[in-house]
């Protein structure tokens, strides 16, 4: 899994790894296309998911359960979906591969047992009752989905790791291919939800997010499995050679646990942090006068405009292979991709909300009323500028972390909530513009002060 020689630089972390030197922006753009393209699968996944639960006896009580365990699960399996960054960012050959994954099994065995002590003890039913105050069915639908969900992190880590495999070896096709059969069984599914009947509704819809990352995760693991297979057949010795000669001119850092603990911990900051911003953009919105009003358009400007920038949040992969600080080159070529993604895709998301398409949706295909149509329609406008503020913080992540420097990473994200939480508050008490748009505005800010401190920190470090 060696890269080329010339890609390495010292850094303060060690060596980071570089990529493929000299790649265009068409050969860069076709790196990451596959992946961002998994990510919009994957949104398309969950709306699957909701027409199968949709299906079940007790469609409002299974819906409402579902989505209330999902949010649950993914704040507290945040630490084991980590895998993926870790494993690109620091692995170099078998030896670093087998550390990276011992060391993410490990995290995502203590979660996966973390999760059992929540749903099998008295714990889930007083948060989920008390703290977010579900009753009766939705309550005890949501603790027995919680319990199918304590199997989720070791799933979602062996595909992330071996995401990472293909990642580490240009074939990102093979990512969306896994996603592709994710979506095959969830379609599947969708028709089969409403016939069986031997497993109750609330632990079938488990079962059937479950089924869908295990599918995922299997074909992911062989595809990866095949991948690296034919990597070592064909340039197993080559690349023998290449890092013996590496080894003589550049100095490793030693991949050890504590070296990937010290990469690892403030990448779980981060994860945490990003968890936070929807539910405190809905905290903020249900304090306005009309909040289901302010809600429902922010969440259906949302949907249709991270189905578009969404891609963007493995966009940290491109500098993380392409980026090699000792060619200008280079460097210049992963910019221009960079400006190339954002410009696109925010030019896409300005297009739709100035043409009337964005309305025509929502008032047609989501069938949303005229007012939550408003605000999502200027909520939509002011998220045209997401991406290009998205793509470059996601270029700064790739910088860091191929420098093993993820402490930046962390502070920068612990930045984003606490300005994305007072800029809410402020525009709230002064209400400037429609609340759903005070939320977009917020988040921006926080996005936005994440990027300048991480643009900043480099400038001062001279990199």
């Amino acid at each position: 899994m060696a890269r080329n020689s010339a890609a390495h630089t010292r850094t303060r972390g060690g060596t980071a790894p570089g990529g493929v030197t000299g790649a265009t922006v068409p050969q860069q753009l076709a790196f990451f296309i596959p992946l961002g393209l998994t990510i919009a699968l994957i949104n398309v996944t969950h709306s699957l998911f909701n027409a199968a639960l949709a299906r079940l006896p007790s469609p409002a009580v299974s819906l409402a359960a579902f989505a209330v365990a999902k949010n649950v699960l993914q704040i507290l399996q945040s630490p084991a979906t980590l895998a993926r960054q870790t494993a690109t960012s620091l692995v170099e050959d078998r030896t670093g591969l087998s550390a990276v994954r011992k060391f993410s099994f490990r995290v995502a065995l203590l979660v996966a047992i973390g999760i059992g002590l929540f749903a099998y003890t008295p714990l889930s039913n007083w948060f989920l009752g008390v703290v977010l105050g579900l009753r009766g069915a939705t309550l005890e639908a949501a603790v027995r989905i919680m319990k199918v969900f304590v199997l989720f992190p070791l799933a979602v880590t062996t595909r992330d790791v071996s995401q990472a495999v293909a990642i580490r070896l240009g074939r990102t096709p093979l990512v969306t291919a896994s996603t592709l059969a994710r979506i095959v069984v969830v379609t599947v599914l969708v028709f089969l939800a409403g016939r069986i009947s031997a497993v109750q509704p609330d632990v079938l819809a488990g079962l059937m997010f479950l089924s869908a990352i295990v599918t995922e995760a299997l074909v992911m693991a062989g595809g990866a499995r095949f991948a690296l297979g034919r990597y070592r057949r064909e340039a197993g010795a080559a690349a023998e050679a290449d890092r013996s000669s590496e080894a003589a001119s550049v100095q490793r850092p030693r991949l050890d646990t504590r070296y990937i603990r010290r990469f690892f911990y403030p990448l779980v900051v981060t994860s945490l942090g990003r968890t936070l911003v929807r539910p405190i953009v809905n905290a903020g919105l249900a304090r306005t006068v009309s909040p289901e009003t302010a809600i429902a358009g922010f969440a259906v400007a949302w949907g249709l405009g991270f189905m578009i920038a969404g891609p963007l949040v493995m966009y940290h992969q491109v500098p993380l292979r392409f980026a090699d600080p000792g060619s200008r080159t280079a460097m210049r070529r992963v910019r221009l991709t960079t400006v190339a993604a954002a410009v696109g895709l925010s030019l896409f998301i300005a297009s739709l909300s100035a043409s009337g398409v964005a309305a025509f949706i929502f008032r047609r295909w989501i069938e949303a009323p005229l007012e939550v149509t408003e605000q999502a329609v200027k909520v939509l406008r002011v998220m045209s500028l997401l991406p290009l503020v998205m793509a470059t913080r996601q270029y700064f992540w790739g910088m860091y972390m191929r420098e093993h420097r993820t402490r930046r990473i962390g502070a920068g994200k612990v930045l984003n909530v606490s300005f994305l939480a007072l800029t809410l508050l402020l525009l709230l008490v002064t209400q400037p513009v429609a609340p759903a748009v005070c939320g977009m505005i917020a988040i921006l800010a926080g996005e936005s002060a994440e990027t300048a401190f991480l643009a900043v920190s480099r400038m001062r470090a001279g990199r």
